[in-house]
């Protein structure tokens, strides 16, 4: 009984011995350092200028972690889940200038997230060139956004 005890134990230890590493791919050079990945460059969308423009109702939901201007370039860092469905953002305004020095204008961010249930943390960086916001007469446009208190100032 014993012996048939110790060789289900050490069956079960080999067994789960294989199966618990996967397996590793061994380098040409161990001693190479492996290249560094980077991330391509996030594609630079423009911004839609529409007089009748209204938001939609239903707007997946998502964080504007950061927003900065680089020339003409909004660049945007947002997140929100998903992860198993592909999600698009859109940039509009109505083009309507609010009365103040330097005017301002509200953008909105469209996040179309496909119905997307998943969980998974996602963050993504966002650019779009905004050099159709400038407004005549003035060198500087404060730029807000929904879903955020940020504000960043597009110079020009």
């Amino acid at each position: 009984m014993k012996t048939k005890f110790v060789m289900i134990f050490s069956l079960a230890l080999a067994l789960s011995a294989t199966m618990g590493c996967g397996k590793k791919k061994a380098l040409a050079n161990p001693h190479e350092e492996t290249p560094e990945v980077t991330m391509p460059a996030p594609e630079i969308d423009k911004l839609v200028i529409d007089e009748n423009f209204v938001p939609p109702r239903e707007n997946g939901r998502f964080e504007v972690e950061s927003m900065m201007m680089e020339d003409n370039l909004l660049k945007l860092r947002v997140a929100f889940s998903g992860g198993c469905e592909e999600h698009f953002f859109n940039l509009h305004s109505n083009g309507m200038f609010a009365k103040s020095y330097p005017p301002q204008l509200t953008l909105f961010l469209e996040h179309i997230d496909n119905n997307d249930r998943c969980r998974a943390w996602i963050v993504k960086e966002l650019v779009f060139d905004i050099s159709d916001a400038e407004y005549p007469g003035t060198n500087e446009v404060v730029i807000r956004m929904n879903n955020t208190d940020k504000t960043a100032r597009f110079k020009y």
